[in-house]
């Protein structure tokens, strides 16, 4: 999983760097952070904006499968950004 808006800025190069290090792409699954308030109820929500910095990231990387926690806080905005990566 990678929660970017809960990690510093310093952790978060470290963490892309990474993942652009990994061979095989296809075989691993990129978990973002939560759409919703998670069960402890002070987690950072994801805004529609920084999702989609996200999944630009991702998508240059070269992962081809994403999951993104708390779907309940699903809406038109989260959906008109993850329509332009389907």
């Amino acid at each position: 999983m990678w929660y970017s808006s809960m990690i510093p800025k310093s952790l978060n190069k470290k963490t892309k760097k990474n993942l652009l290090k990994i061979k095989d792409k296809g075989k691993y699954t990129i978990g973002l952070r939560t759409i919703a308030k998670g069960i402890l109820h002070y987690e950072p929500i994801l805004s529609s904006q920084a999702l989609e910095k996200d999944l630009e990231f991702v998508k240059k990387a070269g992962f081809k499968k994403v999951c993104i926690f708390r779907a309940g806080g699903l809406n038109k905005e989260y959906m008109k950004v993850m329509e332009k990566f389907v």
